[in-house]
């Protein structure tokens, strides 16, 4: 995956459409198309700002990895994780704890 693949993950997973995601960064949409497109290359002062809007790094969206070291997927359950309420969240801790007894047991 690349930083293109990355960024139309990211925009996907934060459920937003690309027009969304343009008005939010205060730029025209045609050139966050051209983005995409790979027409065009956001600046770094731009790349930060999408970073910011998707909640993520620009060495992440860059590299595919960030210095907390998550893969995609990691980061894709820790951000599931945090949309949960903190009851939901107690219930998946309570399932974490009492399947990794299961496994240190054997």
């Amino acid at each position: 995956m690349d930083f293109w693949d990355r960024l139309k993950t990211e925009i996907k997973d934060h459920d937003l459409t690309q027009e969304r995601a343009a008005r939010r960064l205060k730029i025209p949409i045609g050139t966050f198309k051209n983005w995409l497109l790979r027409r065009t290359y956001p600046d770094a002062r731009e790349a930060v700002q999408i970073a910011k809007l998707l909640n993520t790094t620009v060495e992440y969206l860059v590299t595919g990895t960030d210095r907390s070291g998550f893969s995609d997927d990691e980061r894709r359950l820790i951000e599931g994780y945090r949309q949960l309420s903190k009851y939901d969240q107690g219930h998946i801790a309570a399932i974490i704890e009492i399947w990794l007894r299961k496994f240190r047991e054997k």
